[in-house]
């Protein structure tokens, strides 16, 4: 009965002369792009934030907030919770300093490992030239045993937009785009990722 109803109005339609809308306008994908809050941006959450986006198509958006540092620890205590035993650990690597981000408020408890194309496992996303994502906890414990990435950014959560709502936020003005690289992404420099993501708004595509 639906499809009847469905072609009968249609054909109704044609015969007045009535024309469908245009198709919508194709998607533009952001993954590889940095998304950077403006300074109108109100919600703690992201405020002077600088996000990778990580996937985004029309079920929506995933990405990783970059500049925000929660701590600090050997990466042998965050491994702890993870439940990862020590077997073959390389003592100077396990110890070493490890900055913890926090890469946004949906699933806090999950953690995410951005890091250099120099090492992958079956599951690993290359996001943008020079980074990859791996969700894994076997990539900590590479990293730990000496045989991980060079360079890697430890981060618990994401960020998480449905169908339509990162689109609209960015035509409200919260937020400008700018290509992504590997350099503000991966260095440890925190205070400074916003200013220079920032300025990269104004380099064309």
């Amino acid at each position: 009965m639906q499809s009847f109803f469905t072609s009968t109005i249609a054909a109704l339609a044609l015969s007045l002369g009535i024309v469908a809308p245009a198709v919508a306008e194709e998607l533009k994908s952001l993954q590889g792009n940095f998304l950077i809050a403006e300074d109108r941006m109100r919600d703690p959450n992201f405020s002077h934030s600088v996000v990778l986006i990580v996937t985004h198509d029309r079920s929506g958006a995933m990405g990783l907030i970059i500049n925000r540092q929660m701590g600090r620890g050997p990466l042998k205590k965050l491994l702890e919770p993870l439940g990862i035993d020590e077997e073959g650990l390389d003592e100077k690597k396990a110890q070493a300093v490890t900055p913890l981000h926090f890469g946004g408020p949906v699933e806090f408890g999950r953690a995410f490992v951005l890091h250099s194309g120099d090492w992958e496992e079956k599951g690993t996303i290359q996001v943008v030239e020079g980074v990859s994502l791996s969700s894994k906890a076997s990539v900590l414990k590479s990293i730990a045993k000496g045989k991980g990435p060079s360079r890697y950014l430890l981060l618990l959560g994401y960020a998480g937009w449905a169908p339509g709502q990162l689109e609209a936020e960015i035509k409200r003005g919260g937020w400008e785009t700018a290509p992504a690289d590997a350099e503000i992404t991966l260095d440890d420099d925190v205070k400074t990722k916003w200013q220079r993501a920032i300025a990269k708004v104004s380099i064309p595509l």
